[in-house]
């Protein structure tokens, strides 16, 4: 006696799971990212400037480990904001003029801007080293 086995049939690859992986991995995302706007920071940009600018302006240099100079002077952190007041009471209406190193982070650039307007800078600008 011959049994023949039986024939299946092929089976197309079913797309229903892979549109339901798809769909979670959207939603997922989705829900992952940030809704909430981008903060931004108002920085404006000049054509050159002239001989009267360059003498009213106070230099912070940012080392890429955090450190700073005012004017070439070493400053800790909890002193740059009297520090920074001090020189703009002084000469007021001068510009700070903040140089970072290559490696520094961007997070030490916004927290020296904003220490810098928590001691009434009014003119920043910032130089690619």
């Amino acid at each position: 006696m011959h049994i023949e086995p039986l024939r299946r049939r092929a089976r197309g690859i079913g797309l229903a799971p892979l549109v339901d992986v798809v769909f979670l991995l959207l939603l997922f995302f989705l829900l992952a990212a940030r809704l909430d706007p981008l903060q931004q920071l108002p920085i404006e940009t000049r054509d050159g400037g002239t001989a009267d600018s360059v003498a009213t302006t106070l230099r912070l240099d940012v080392a890429a480990n955090g450190g700073l100079r005012l004017d070439g002077v070493p400053c800790p952190h909890d002193a740059l904001v009297t520090r920074l007041r001090a020189r703009l009471a002084a000469e007021p209406g001068s510009t700070l003029v903040i140089v970072p190193e290559r490696e520094t982070p961007l997070q030490t650039l916004v927290q020296m801007t904003d220490l810098a307007r928590l001691a009434g800078a009014q003119q920043l600008a910032l130089i690619e080293p």
